[in-house]
């Protein structure tokens, strides 16, 4: 079924396959692609925010992406993913399977009408949306040049409160330690620290 929403803070009307979006807080949990680090973490930030009451969003991208829909699945929790496509397309899924679970129990969600490809240019306007769907953002790994760059600068154009895990070395950190250091991005070193600060960005919105 294809249902019209309305993002918060953008004009435009989306499409959504799925349940519409609920009035719950919901975060972005994004990522690089092909990071080791990332996925795991996007998981369990997923999964304790979810069990928080947040409702989870990511683009449904290998990596990243998909580890935060299944850490958040994984606790019953809802996710929504935005898509570079049509809700009918495949778009960036890796696996049809989670597709069709997120069309389930969350929804699809795409600013393009039914029949319209994936293309370059639409993974980042999807990361705009993402970010606009949200009231917080956390990135999981990002390298400077990454696509979760974009989605991070949406964040910071928007001020979206924006959070970045910070392993200690390896591959997906210098992006993170370039957004916490120059450009305020709160550093968080495990999903306690996730939860003190979504609580946080919850205590300061009300």
């Amino acid at each position: 079924m294809l249902n019209p929403v309305v993002p918060e803070s953008s004009a435009p009307p989306l499409f959504c396959r799925g349940a519409p979006l609920c009035s719950a807080p919901r975060l972005a949990v994004v990522g690089s692609r092909v990071s080791r680090v990332g996925p795991p973490v996007a998981f369990a930030f997923a999964a304790h925010a979810a069990r928080a009451g947040w409702v989870v969003g990511s683009g449904l991208a290998s990596g990243c992406d998909v580890a935060a829909h299944r850490g958040c699945l994984a606790v019953e929790g809802r996710t929504f993913a935005v898509l570079p496509c049509g809700v009918d397309q495949v778009g960036p899924a890796p696996s049809h399977s989670l597709r069709n679970t997120i069309a389930r129990r969350g929804c699809l969600i795409s600013e393009y009408p039914n029949g319209t490809p994936p293309s370059k240019h639409r993974f980042v306007a999807r990361n705009g949306v993402l970010v606009s769907l949200s009231q917080a953002v956390v990135v999981c790994a990002a390298d400077i040049a990454g696509g979760s760059m974009h989605t991070a600068r949406f964040a910071l154009k928007q001020n979206v409160p924006l959070a970045c895990y910070l392993p200690a070395r390896g591959a997906g950190s210098a992006g993170c330690r370039h957004l916490v250091e120059s450009h305020g991005a709160v550093g968080l070193a495990n999903p306690r620290e996730l939860l003190e600060w979504l609580a946080a960005v919850q205590g300061a919105r009300s």
